[in-house]
């Protein structure tokens, strides 16, 4: 495996690969040495042009000058003077991001605890017993020869701790007021990230900021970070199935994308087709539906059903949106 790739294993989806023109025309011995190419392609990031080369990696040999070689060529593409395969280059990347985002989770995490190490430190040190220890009697020997004692009151003990407190100054430890006003900041500009996003396409805005909505979101912003989220709602935005385009008209809404860890992570996965360029408006879900169906919804397919704690999983459903 190269040094460099750290994903040792890529997504397969079936349905694409059985559907694929080029594949339905090779022969079994062909689709093999397709799939053995596609994993070296995987682990190099990409496979050498030359045709010699390819027919050892293939393990094709001579069959590979033959026709094998160049239907086998037809599902890769020369990039700076090497074969990649452009879907495993878009799930390379795809991981990668993902990987990203899950770093400065874990960052912003540390950082946290960090800081709430320091407080309880600070509290602790605020907290070690600032009174005088008890006085021990002495016989104190006074300049005409006579013997006192240096025994002093408890009043007049308590009074003298009472003075050094009242001039002590107080040292203000605030870092846990101003880590409650971050997190409350990013709580609101997680709230507004959506409705922004859902202004400019079909998805559902929310109007208030419930303390049960609140609640949800500081679960969520624990997961991953602000800009984790505000990416997760740019790509609902441009999801036709999200945007209304299904059997029943069905829309994303804030609810739905904060109400447990998966539907958000299933939009970061590619778990829904149909990713366009742009948000999706109504009149442009209305459009794409007119389209495809003259008017009329397709049938097959209804808005996702999920529970708290669960994920809402098309991946293995019939979607022709």
């Amino acid at each position: 495996m190269s040094k460099t790739n750290k994903s040792p294993a890529f997504q397969f989806y079936p349905k694409d690969y059985l559907s694929d023109i080029n594949v339905q025309l090779m022969t079994l011995e062909e689709r093999g040495a397709y799939l053995q190419l596609m994993c070296h392609e995987w682990e190099e990031k990409g496979l050498p042009t030359d045709d010699d080369d390819l027919s050892i990696l293939s393990g094709l040999g001579d069959k590979w000058f033959e026709k094998s070689g160049d239907k086998i060529k037809k599902c890769f593409t020369i990039k700076k003077d090497k074969l990649i395969h452009p879907r495993l280059e878009k799930e390379r990347k795809k991981q990668k991001t993902r990987r990203d985002v899950m770093a400065a989770a874990s960052k912003k995490g540390v950082a946290a605890r960090q800081r709430k190490r320091k407080e309880v430190k600070g509290r602790e040190i605020l907290d070690v017993p600032q009174g005088t220890p008890q006085d021990i009697p002495q016989d104190i020997p006074q300049g005409d020869g006579k013997v006192t004692s240096s025994t002093s009151s408890p009043s007049s003990s308590s009074s003298a701790s009472t003075k050094e407190e009242d001039i002590k100054p107080s040292v203000p430890s605030d870092e846990g007021t101003t880590q409650k006003k971050e997190l409350s900041k990013d709580i609101k500009l997680f709230f507004d990230a959506w409705n922004e996003v859902a202004k400019q396409s079909n998805l559902t805005s929310a109007l208030e900021l419930t303390p049960d909505r609140r609640g949800k979101i500081k679960t969520r912003l624990g997961e991953r970070p602000l800009d984790g989220w505000k990416e997760i709602f740019n790509m609902a935005g441009k999801i036709t199935f999200l945007n209304g385009v299904n059997q029943d008209g069905w829309q994303a809404s804030f609810d739905w994308i904060i109400k447990n860890t998966g539907n958000g992570l299933q939009v970061l996965e590619g778990k829904y087709k149909k990713l366009m360029n742009n948000f999706i408006t109504k009149e442009s879900a209305e459009e794409i539906i007119k389209n495809k169906t003259g008017g009329s919804r397709e049938k097959g397919l209804r808005r996702p059903e999920s529970s708290e704690g669960s994920e809402c999983n098309l991946a293995d459903k019939k979607v022709n949106w």
